[in-house]
């Protein structure tokens, strides 16, 4: 009997360090499936963020790609000679207004010196540059060289 009861005292025994040691495995597998938690929470926040970084890229590359496709559409009409050359045509009629403006306004101050002086101060006016002379002043230029000439015949 003693041995049967010696026996089952070390099958107790045991029983117990097992229980022990499962119950500390227990609570060490319950520590990492906290962590575990822990880091997939914050993974899964760092997964959002990333996709909703990439969505408003994704957004912000679609309206640029729209808007490329917007002036590329545009820069192929412009191109087209007809578009062209309605552009060129206004701004002729717009230049020839221009003309008859400044004829009409010449003849009405009746003084063209005057008027020389004051377009010449109009075109010259801000920072000293280099330009092209406008119309106005190629004009002024051909009559003082056809003063010039009658005054040499």
């Amino acid at each position: 009997m003693k041995a049967t009861s010696q026996t089952k005292d070390e099958i107790v025994l045991l029983l117990k360090r097992k229980y022990e040691e499962a119950t500390k495995e227990n609570v060490e597998l319950r520590q990492q499936l906290e962590a575990t938690q822990k880091g997939n929470a914050g993974s899964e926040e760092q997964i959002r963020s990333l996709n909703e970084m990439h969505s408003q890229k994704i957004k912000t590359l679609l309206k640029s790609i729209n808007s490329l496709k917007k002036e590329v559409q545009k820069e192929k009409f412009d191109k087209k000679d007809n578009v062209r050359i309605q552009k060129i045509q206004r701004l002729e009629k717009d230049i020839a207004d221009m003309e008859i403006v400044i004829d009409a306004l010449r003849r009405e101050v009746n003084q063209e010196d005057r008027c020389d002086i004051a377009i010449k101060r109009a075109l010259e006016k801000g920072p000293k540059r280099v330009r092209i002379a406008s119309r106005e002043e190629l004009k002024m230029e051909i009559n003082n060289f056809k003063n010039v000439s009658l005054r040499l015949v």
